[in-house]
């Protein structure tokens, strides 16, 4: 089963209406951790609705996806790709997966790196699921998409760009669907999502990056055991940081819009702060300050 929507923004909006849903990136994090998300930062996005809008990272890959996939179009099967769709089993509404497009015989999988350093070579043989040439995290994302959807090929299209030059580089994998590694890998999202989502357990402390992050501002007040109140507090911390965090990526996006040599506003309000252009070495930056009520 599947559903069309108008915009990525859109789709993504719908998905985090569920706190007992995971989406693929959720069931990535729970059976192949990794250094961005891990099986308590799933937890705490739906527990305590820590919720991350995402990061430079996320932020890159979405504006350069298009761009990434027509770079590598010309290496997948000639078939009508459709974009923004969620799809999830009918029997198993609670593993939801929004591939990036999905054709009549394959889905669709766009990453952005800035590095290859985590990346094989792209051969035109299938992914080996023992000694993946992707990221690991990245292929367990991709097995709930094709599980989802009840499609058996995948092709992930990577892309690098150089921050000099600007010029593209992608890759193209071709990811056969390994069943029984998926099931077992299903089994274990459905087993977690029950024990920690649908029911009251709390995950111990797993390594995860938001569970690090709570750990070390929990260690800042005390060493004893903390409060409801001390908790909601550390929830308004971090919060109100990865609010800061994306009005900083809003005002990077926005000087890189100023082109050099024309006339440009000299500070920008965005959200609550005050963006100013400051000159510094031929470079230009901008620094951003609360505005004071």
């Amino acid at each position: 089963m599947y559903r069309k929507f108008d915009s990525t923004e859109v789709l993504l909006a719908e998905r985090n209406k569920n706190s007992e849903t995971l989406g693929a990136t959720d069931f990535a994090a729970i059976v192949e951790p990794n250094q961005w998300k891990g099986p308590w930062d799933v937890w705490a996005s739906r527990k305590l609705n820590l919720r991350k809008e995402g990061n430079k990272n996320t932020f890159r890959g979405l504006k350069w996806e298009r761009a990434v996939f027509d770079a590598c179009a010309s290496q997948l099967p000639d078939s009508k790709v459709v974009f923004n769709t969620q799809w999830w089993r009918e029997e198993e509404p609670w593993l939801v997966a929004s591939p990036d497009g999905v054709s009549a015989d394959f889905l669709v999988e766009i990453k952005t790196t800035r590095t290859w350093d985590a990346w094989g070579v792209a051969r035109s043989t299938a992914v080996d699921w023992e000694n993946p040439p992707i990221p690991k995290n990245y292929l367990a994302q991709v097995a709930a998409q094709l599980y989802c959807a009840n499609i058996s090929t995948a092709y992930l299209c990577a892309g690098s760009i150089d921050p000099e030059s600007w010029e593209l580089e992608t890759r193209v994998y071709r990811i056969e669907a390994d069943q029984e590694r998926i099931v077992a890998w299903v089994n274990q999202a459905k087993s977690w999502r029950d024990k920690y989502l649908v029911g009251d357990e709390i995950p111990e402390a797993d390594g995860s990056p938001g569970c690090d992050l709570v750990i070390g501002v929990r260690s800042m007040i005390s060493s004893r055991p903390g409060t409801s109140a001390e908790r909601e507090k550390i929830v308004e911390f971090l919060t109100v940081k990865e609010e800061l965090h994306r009005l900083e990526l809003r005002a990077r996006t926005l000087s890189q819009g100023l082109q050099l040599g024309m006339e440009s506003p000299k500070t920008i309000e965005v959200g609550g702060f005050k963006a100013t252009r400051v000159r510094r070495a031929e470079t230009e930056s901008l620094s951003a300050k609360r505005i004071k009520a």
